[in-house]
């Protein structure tokens, strides 16, 4: 099929950080949490269960994603 789901973390608040998913780019549902560590683990968590329901991942984006190095061919 064609639906799509984006699933994110973010520093919402010095206090708590939110782990977000917005299935077709529709609403949004968001889940706070405390810490960093603990908003990575849900996020591996979430993705782990889409994974064994069969979806699969089309991207990787955000502020903080090293560029790959881009090389020109040789003239």
């Amino acid at each position: 099929g064609h639906d799509l789901l984006t699933c994110g973390v973010t520093r919402h608040a010095a206090d708590h950080y939110e782990v977000t998913l917005v299935p077709n780019g529709v609403a949004e549902i968001v889940e706070r949490v405390g810490s960093l560590a603990a908003a990575l683990r849900r996020h591996a968590e979430i993705a782990g269960h889409l994974r064994d329901h069969g979806w699969t991942l089309t991207a990787y984006a955000g502020a903080r994603v090293a560029a790959q190095p881009q090389y020109r061919r040789a003239a």
